[in-house]
């Protein structure tokens, strides 16, 4: 049995940006559960021309179960379910930290640990996980499958679960394929660990900021590796001359997402704080002027094509002291809002001025959206509130968090809404 020959180096570098791009809009978007996990398996399966998939998950029990899949036969199910349902399958996923893929009773094909190595007498202590490797490999060969991929799922150093490919023939895994595998499993630990915090908040509401507070810490691991993919792709991308501009876009889209994540973890962490009473600013001085126009360009790329935004700035600097990555997720969050809810072809306004006589910058973003009915104004502030429209992406609290954030500058924000006439945020700092 011979190897099937690796796709050429520049189509399957374009792929997996495309592929990776794809899969950080399905974790950053709204749709359920089932239909994310289900997303990220197709791509990854068919980025890796793959026969079959598997994802198991464990439940509450610390029990390995089925989740989703295709190709794989009931019965493989029913028995691999059995076989995992054992204390060893946890010790079993534990000793992988990163993406292994192996021959079926034969070696290693990638970069990683090999999966059948007890049965070469090789580890005194990989003997435990016998009861686990040998029967699976064995169901798995029984299946006509002639190679497997395993991709860890791991959650605060503990295994959540696994993706699973498998191939009918060999093929090849190079580092950079393994490394693609390690982000795919980064973006699926992290949406898991975000839906672990939402199963939570309905359980036991009164835990929500202790939780928040500290799976921020968490996410940011895997997120880390999502990141050093991006920059990966954009040092690639500035070294070589490219055609493609497909391939520009997909590495765009996918390093706008990982900001927005980790935007995402910031709102966590700030959350934990303001409820606590701990939120405190790291300040500095900033022009406004300069944010403002970044946090254009980035609502820009998270709305994606290219909205009409209007910007009235003065020509000269406006110094304030402040946070300035606090600020630039304030204004980030009001442009977008105001993105998503403009008519097409309407433009979005925004005005930034220094009054003098109350020695304070203005601010003002407007749309000409459908605008917000007077009794949701009356709470749009409000933790409780739901402030962002159904299908935007928000958590629902990101007013309420900014509102924090303009006061704890010694600011104000204020909202100037009527139905079908827009929207107008106005936002005051002291200089």
């Amino acid at each position: 049995m011979s190897f099937e020959p690796p796709p050429k180096q520049g189509t399957a570098f374009s792929r997996q940006a495309a592929a990776l791009a794809r899969v950080a809009t399905l974790v950053s978007g709204r749709a359920g559960k089932d239909d994310i996990i289900d997303g990220i398996v197709e791509e990854v399966a068919d980025l890796f021309s793959a026969a079959c998939a598997s994802v198991f998950l464990f439940n509450d029990r610390r029990m390995l179960r089925y989740v989703t899949g295709f190709g794989l036969s009931d019965s493989f199910i029913d028995q691999a379910e059995q076989i995992l349902s054992t204390d060893a399958a946890g010790r079993y996923l534990s000793q992988f930290t990163a993406p292994v893929a192996v021959i079926l009773g034969g070696t290693d094909i990638g970069t990683g640990i090999d999966m059948d190595k007890e049965d070469k007498g090789d580890d005194e202590d990989a003997h435990q996980y016998s009861p686990v490797a040998r029967p699976l490999h064995r169901l798995a060969m029984s299946e006509g499958l002639a190679a497997i991929v395993l991709l860890p799922l791991i959650y605060e150093g503990q295994p959540m679960g696994c993706l699973t490919l498998y191939h009918g023939t060999l093929r090849p895994y190079s580092r950079e394929d393994l490394n693609v595998l390690a982000a795919v499993g980064g973006f699926m630990s992290l949406f898991l660990a975000a839906g672990r915090v939402t199963e939570a908040r309905r359980e036991e509401i009164r835990q929500q900021d202790r939780f928040f507070g500290l799976l921020s810490h968490e996410l940011r691991t895997p997120l880390t590796s999502i990141v050093g993919f991006a920059q990966l792709i954009k040092k690639k991308l500035t070294s070589t001359p490219v055609t493609d501009r497909k391939l520009l876009e997909h590495a765009e889209m996918l390093w706008s997402q990982a900001q927005r994540l980790s935007r995402l973890i910031d709102t966590f962490v700030d959350l934990a704080y303001i409820e606590r009473g701990e939120f405190a600013l790291n300040p500095g001085k900033v022009d406004i002027v300069s944010l403002l126009k970044g946090a254009t360009v980035q609502a820009r790329e998270l709305a994606r094509g290219n909205p009409p935004i209007e910007l009235d700035l003065p020509a000269h600097s406006l110094w304030v002291h402040a946070d300035s990555r606090r600020l630039e997720r304030v204004f980030i969050h009001i442009l977008s809002n105001a993105i998503q809810h403009s008519p097409e072809g309407q433009p979005v306004k925004v005005v930034c001025r220094h009054d003098s006589m109350s020695g304070k910058v203005l601010i003002k973003v407007t749309d000409r959206g459908p605008g917000i009915p007077p009794a949701r104004l009356q709470s749009i502030f409000d933790r409780s509130g739901r402030q962002e429209v159904p299908g935007s992406g928000g958590l629902g609290i990101g007013l309420y968090i900014s509102k924090a954030i303009v006061e704890a500058h010694g600011g104000q924000i204020s909202i100037d809404s009527s139905p079908k006439q827009g929207t107008s945020v106005s936002i005051s700092l002291p200089v």
